[in-house]
């Protein structure tokens, strides 16, 4: 069976992991509710917050175990690193929202 590259995978995922809380980080230096308990502020920055959360644990870990586990398939190696390309867009998209609301707004 075809085995992924384990330094491939390794870089695209570190690059994934820091790009995702670079934009997590970045919106919530950002976003500056006046009420922190609304629940607009919590639409807005509630699934951020949870997502710098989970870059920080998943980085941490991978800092502790010495690099990430091999992967066993292209499949698993793709869906794994989609989902979290996924969750970067999304994040992305959060962010320039985030930049074009705020310029709207002045």
């Amino acid at each position: 069976m075809n085995h992924p590259s384990p330094t491939l995978t390794t870089a695209i995922l570190w690059g994934l992991l820091i790009a995702g809380l670079v934009c997590s980080l970045s919106f919530l230096l950002l976003h500056r509710p006046r009420h922190w308990f609304r629940p607009e502020a919590f639409n807005a920055a509630g699934w951020v917050i949870i997502s710098a959360l989970w870059c920080v644990r998943s980085i941490t870990v991978l800092l502790a175990q010495g690099g990430p586990r091999p992967y066993t398939s292209w499949v698993d190696a793709g869906i794994s690193l989609g989902m979290l390309a996924l969750v970067d867009a999304l994040l992305v998209l959060r962010l320039v929202s985030w930049w074009r609301y705020t310029r709207r707004r002045s």
